[in-house]
């Protein structure tokens, strides 16, 4: 019982510090997609096709 009680804090930091790389990556990501999209510029929708 005393085994599922002790608790490895550097995995703990370690999937914390990835945990915060990734979503930081992701904001950075969306960040810049919003940017390079002009106020005008509609996105391109691929569900629908072309005519």
């Amino acid at each position: 019982m005393s085994n599922m009680k002790k608790i490895n804090w550097k995995d703990v930091s370690y999937v914390s510090i990835l945990i915060i790389i990734c979503i930081a990556s992701f904001l950075t990501a969306k960040y810049i997609v919003r940017k390079d999209i002009n106020t005008g510029d509609i996105p391109i929708d691929t569900s629908t096709r072309l005519d």
